[in-house]
C-alpha cells in the first residue's frame, strides 16, 4: 500500500519580478488550453524521474527548489489584458509543496503510475500559481521517483527532457551554468529586428501555402459519426520502432521525417488524394542560448506533401525535404498564423496535425516500463466533445515508448477505421526500405 507520510513545503527564489507580453510558443499553448474551457487536465505534462541509489530526501528536495529557481517558466502565471494581450506574470518567489509518499509493499511502477494519474487529474488555472505539483515516491524512506505534473503552459516536450536532465544532473552534485535564456528573453527576441523579419517570412510561408493548398476531400458526416464523437487509438509496435532507422538511413531521411510521411501517405490513401496537407508541431528554439531553456516554445507549421512518386524512396526524400524548408516558419505569432490559415474557405487539412515527442525519452527506464514485453498492443477508448470541430485527426507519436497513436474526428474517420488506418501507418514503416 502507498502511504502519505507529509507534504513539504518549499520556496523558491528568483532574480526578478515582471509583467511582459506573453510569447508566441505561450500564445499557441494558451488558446489550446482556453479551447478547452480551463476544465480539462489531459494535456497536462507529466514527468516521472528516477532518483538513484545513495540520494536522501532532503538531497532530493534541494534539487527540486534549485530547478524551481532556475526556470522562471515553473513561476510564472498568465491573464489576458482588456485588450485580449496574453501577459506572462513572472514572480521573483514562488512557494510550492511536494508530498511524500512510501510505497510498502506494492509494486513500484504501479505505484507511480497511480500517482501521475492522480496528479495529472489537477486541473490548473493558467492565472494562479503555481501551475504545477509534485511529490517525492519513496521505498524504505529512500527517494526513488520524482513526479512532477505541470501545465502544458509550463513545459513543452524538449522543457521535460531538459527538467530531467538538470534534475538528475543536480543529485549527482553537478554544477549548472546558469540560465540567462528565459520566456522573458524569448519574448524579447521576438520583438526585435531578426524576431520581427522571421515572423513576417513565416507569414507569407502560411499565407502562400494556404493560398495553393490542396481541398481537403470530404464533408464531415455527422450523421455516421459515432456518439461520443470523438475517437483514441494506439497502437505500440516495437518491430516497426526497431526498424526507423535503419529504413530512415537507407532512405537518406531521418526518423521523424518518416514518421510524417507515413502518416501523410496513409492520409492520403484513407482519403483518396494525392496530395495532403499537416500541420507539424515544431520545437521553435531559435538561438543557441534558447535550446537550455524551459517553457512552452512549440508551435505547428503547414507541411504539404505529394504522394504520387514513382517509388517510396522518391516520395519519403520529398517528405524530408518538405518538413526542412518547412520547419522554421513554425515560428510566429499564432493569431497572424492563424488569421492566414482561414484567409479564405475554410481548409479541413488545417486540423491534421502531427506531433512527435523528443526521440530520447525523459525518463529511459520509465520509457522501457511502458513497452509491456516488446510487444504488440491496440488500445481505443472514446474522448469528451470538447474538441468538437477543432480536430480532424491529431497524431501523436512516442518513439520512446515505440507507439503510434489517432485521435480522430467519427465524422470524418469512422471509428471502425481508426485501427485501420494505425495498421496502415504500420505497414509503410515496415515496408519503408526503398
Amino acid at each position: 500500500m502507498t502511504r502519505h507520510i507529509r507534504t513539504v513545503h518549499l520556496f523558491a527564489g528568483g532574480t526578478r519580478t515582471s509583467r511582459q507580453p506573453a510569447t508566441w510558443g505561450q500564445q499557441y499553448i494558451y488558446e489550446a488550453v482556453e479551447s478547452l474551457r480551463f476544465e480539462d487536465s489531459r494535456i497536462n505534462v507529466e514527468l516521472p524521474v528516477p532518483i538513484g541509489a545513495g540520494v536522501s530526501v532532503s538531497e532530493a528536495l534541494m534539487a527540486l527548489r534549485l530547478v524551481v529557481e532556475r526556470h522562471e517558466s515553473l513561476r510564472t502565471t498568465y491573464t489576458r489584458s482588456p485588450d485580449g494581450e496574453l501577459v506572462q506574470h513572472v514572480t521573483e518567489g514562488q512557494l510550492f509543496e511536494v508530498d511524500i509518499w512510501e510505497c510498502g509493499v506494492d509494486d513500484l511502477r504501479e505505484s507511480r503510475n497511480a500517482l501521475l494519474a492522480r496528479y495529472k487529474s489537477h486541473v490548473f488555472d493558467p492565472a494562479v500559481g503555481p501551475l504545477f505539483r509534485c511529490a517525492l515516491l519513496t521505498r524504505d524512506g529512500a527517494p526513488r521517483y520524482l513526479l512532477l505534473v505541470t501545465s502544458h503552459m509550463v513545459l513543452d516536450d524538449w522543457s521535460g527532457t531538459l527538467v530531467s536532465r538538470e534534475y538528475t544532473a543536480l543529485l549527482a552534485g553537478a554544477t549548472l551554468p546558469a540560465a540567462t535564456w528565459q520566456p522573458l528573453e524569448q519574448a524579447g527576441w521576438e520583438a526585435s529586428e531578426p524576431g520581427r523579419r522571421l515572423h513576417e517570412r513565416s507569414i507569407r510561408y502560411w499565407r502562400d501555402t494556404f493560398a495553393t493548398a490542396p481541398r481537403f476531400p470530404r464533408q464531415p458526416d455527422l450523421k455516421a459519426s459515432a456518439s461520443p464523437r470523438y475517437w483514441h487509438g494506439q497502437l505500440t509496435s516495437p518491430e516497426a520502432f526497431d526498424l526507423l532507422g535503419a529504413h530512415a538511413a537507407q532512405l537518406g531521411v531521418t526518423g521523424p521525417s518518416l514518421l510524417v510521411a507515413a502518416y501523410g501517405l496513409a492520409f492520403a490513401r484513407f482519403f483518396d488524394t494525392d496530395e495532403v496537407l499537416m500541420m507539424v508541431r515544431t520545437a521553435n528554439r531559435p538561438t543557441r542560448e534558447s535550446l537550455a531553456s524551459v517553457g512552452h516554445y512549440s508551435q505547428q507549421v503547414p507541411v504539404r506533401l505529394r504522394t504520387d512518386h514513382p517509388t517510396f524512396a522518391e516520395y519519403a526524400r520529398h517528405a524530408h525535404d518538405r518538413i526542412l524548408d518547412a520547419y522554421p516558419y513554425g515560428l510566429c505569432a499564432p493569431g497572424d498564423a492563424e488569421r492566414e490559415m482561414f484567409a479564405g474557405e475554410f481548409n479541413r487539412w488545417a486540423r491534421v496535425t502531427v506531433n512527435i515527442t523528443p526521440e530520447v525519452p525523459v525518463a529511459p527506464d520509465t520509457a522501457r516500463d511502458q513497452v509491456t514485453h516488446r510487444a504488440r498492443q491496440r488500445h481505443f477508448g472514446w474522448l469528451s466533445n470538447f474538441e468538437e470541430d477543432r480536430i480532424v485527426a491529431y497524431c501523436d507519436i512516442w518513439p520512446a515508448i515505440q507507439s503510434l497513436s489517432l485521435f480522430a474526428d467519427t465524422a470524418f474517420i469512422p471509428k471502425r477505421a481508426v485501427g485501420a488506418v494505425l495498421e496502415e501507418i504500420e505497414g509503410i514503416i515496415l515496408k519503408a526500405d526503398g
